[in-house]
């Protein structure tokens, strides 16, 4: 499997030498990458190596892609399958760098890397605020690999603060009040979790002629009265997104920056462990910490009510036209 650009082959001598490879998993993972690398210094040529997924497609469809096999969430002896894999790409694009935001894939590719003396980066991601994820907390041991932090928590020698995406937005009052007549209902695509409990409530809640757009991911809606589509491609769900009223979500990095990308202030509702519906409580600090930004709503599955709809629908976000530049080391 070679890189491909909208599905084709390409060969080592179709590209120039030393691209620099970007590495994350499918989901949020790879949206905070594909949105971090205009703001990365020094990149030049690039290909993306992720899973072969419908959003991988959809996003990178312009892109020189080479595929990466899937590895669920924490399955390390699949992500230690992928070390061959690894050093066969490092060894054959010799690329001048390679950046990851996690999760699976980056272990692999970035060790190869920094085992062949080419400049590794590792970007925490935005979901990890207090502490490093599990890849994090692997990869920064490994000597040569640089390790960065969206936040300042945990900014240390070892982890360095590089800056957050989440500078790219400004949220500001609407220029007029937006009905809500249009709703986004996403959970994200995550595999294996379920999150039926926020697709009953906003069901619960919303009047009978609001039109709605829901992402259902894993979760199984076949005997609930809506047309879900487990996987919208990016594009699609980009402008479903700029045409709603409302955006409501899993606090997920992927679905809040997709929001924000598409000028909606989002209305984030944790996924929680104890519905076993994430690994772990993580999403509520993201929407926490969003909301004191003034960047989203963070609601409790329970506390979510039409009066949440009709605030988010009376903001709207600008994308901030030149935000900081991030400067890697050694790039």
């Amino acid at each position: 499997m070679g890189p491909t650009l909208r599905g084709s082959r390409v060969s080592n001598d179709d590209k120039q030498a030393g691209p620099a490879l970007l590495v994350a998993s499918s989901g949020g993972h790879l949206s905070e990458l594909y949105h971090l690398a205009p703001r990365l210094a020094g990149l030049g040529e690039r290909i993306w190596v992720t899973p072969d997924t419908p959003q991988s497609r959809s996003m990178l469809h312009d892109q020189f892609v080479e595929y990466v096999p899937v590895v669920e969430p924490r399955d390390l002896a699949g992500a230690v399958r992928l070390f061959p894999f690894a050093r066969r790409l490092i060894r054959g694009l010799q690329p001048s760098m390679v950046i990851s935001t996690g999760a699976a894939p980056a272990v692999p590719l970035l060790m190869a890397a920094a085992a062949a003396d080419i400049p590794a980066h590792y970007i925490e991601s935005l979901t990890r605020i207090d502490r490093p994820s599990l890849t994090g907390r692997i990869l920064q041991f490994v000597p040569r690999i640089h390790c960065y932090s969206q936040y300042n928590r945990f900014s240390t020698r070892r982890w360095h603060q590089i800056g957050s995406l989440f500078d790219n937005y400004l949220a500001l009052p609407a220029e007029e009040q937006r009905p809500v007549q249009r709703v986004v209902v996403t959970v994200g695509t995550m595999r294996k979790y379920e999150f039926r409990s926020l697709i009953e409530r906003v069901l619960s809640i919303l009047p009978d002629e609001v039109e709605v757009v829901w992402q259902t991911g894993e979760t199984d809606v076949s005997d609930l009265p809506i047309n879900g589509q487990r996987i919208i491609p990016a594009a699609e769900l980009a402008q479903a997104m700029a045409d709603a009223d409302v955006v409501i979500g899993h606090a997920g990095c992927g679905t809040a920056i997709d929001a924000l990308e598409a000028g909606r202030l989002p209305i984030l509702v944790p996924r929680r462990a104890t519905r076993g519906e994430h690994v772990d409580d993580h999403q509520a600090q993201v929407a926490a910490m969003l909301a004191s930004l003034g960047l989203a709503f963070s609601r409790e599955v329970d506390q979510l009510d039409l009066n949440d709809l009709e605030q988010a629908a009376s903001r709207h976000v600008e994308v901030i036209p030149e935000p900081p530049t991030m400067t890697l080391a050694n790039a």
